[in-house]
């Protein structure tokens, strides 16, 4: 994402996301399945501020990509058996 932007501006969205927090991995799933209907591109200041893409057609998307595989990203994938 160019220059910290997004199509609607620069960090829209704002979430707190905390993946170290208590609870995160028994709330994983709700965790997920909210942001990818909210807001599957979000900005969150935790950690000095980092993106959090969780939609997958979203994570595709984002600069970075390169031959279809994203060096540093694994799509979220909730309710896959």
């Amino acid at each position: 994402m160019s220059d910290m932007t997004t199509p609607s501006g620069p960090k829209r969205c704002p979430v707190h996301f905390d993946r170290h927090a208590p609870g995160y991995r028994d709330r994983f799933e709700e965790i997920t399945e909210e942001l990818q209907q909210s807001c599957p591109v979000a900005w969150s200041e935790t950690y000095d501020g980092h993106w959090v893409v969780s939609g997958h057609p979203e994570v595709w998307s984002t600069e970075g990509v390169q031959g279809g595989r994203h060096p540093y990203a694994t799509p979220l994938q909730v309710g896959v058996p």
